[in-house]
């Protein structure tokens, strides 16, 4: 299972007393904060011994084990610091980068949406954003429209919305960047 083990091997006798028909055997999963894929292994019951003579074993003496993705496997989401406060003048393209930290194992696709009181001042108010596997940082633009119509300043916030194919965001406030 690698080469940082992910259980604590074991081996050994289990005993039936006479009148037992069930027995637990522990194993030991070993949570190590490392994001990780799926893994898998077997647990074997072999060489049955003792009475009555000549005892076998039947189906179910061989275990096949799973270890789920851990440890954000598929990464945690979040606007980068730059990306969360930025002043941007009208017909100016702001540039907001989306990063991924923990794992980077699996493909993700992350919504985007601005404010609703943007109206037409600003393009595109959606969109979506894509993370291959590996791939940590992903940038997407949006613009102050030039309307030609005078304006006190205006805070825009864009907002990340959603995750698809695993992942979650950030705890930490920043998932909305502010345009100003």
């Amino acid at each position: 299972a690698g080469a940082t083990p992910d259980y604590k091997p074991i081996s050994g006798q289990v005993t039936f007393q006479p009148g037992e028909d069930v027995k637990m055997v522990i194993l030991e999963i070993i949570d190590d904060n490392t994001p990780e894929v799926p893994k898998w292994f077997t647990m074997t019951l072999s060489n049955p011994s003792g009475t009555p003579a000549n005892p076998r074993l039947g189906l179910g003496s061989t275990l096949n084990i799973s270890i789920l993705p851990s440890d954000d496997a598929f990464g945690v989401i979040s606007f980068t610091s730059t990306s969360l406060a930025q002043v941007v003048s009208e017909s100016a393209a702001a540039n907001l980068q989306v990063q991924r930290t923990r794992g980077a194992f699996y493909p993700l696709v992350i919504s985007w949406q601005a404010n609703i009181t943007a109206g037409g001042d600003l393009s595109p108010l959606s969109g979506n954003v894509s993370l291959a596997v590996g791939q940590t940082l992903v940038d997407f633009n949006v613009t102050i429209i030039n309307d030609q119509i005078p304006e006190k300043s205006e805070i825009f916030y864009i907002s990340l919305t959603a995750v698809y194919g695993g992942g979650r965001f950030s705890t930490g406030g920043d998932t909305i960047a502010t345009l100003s």
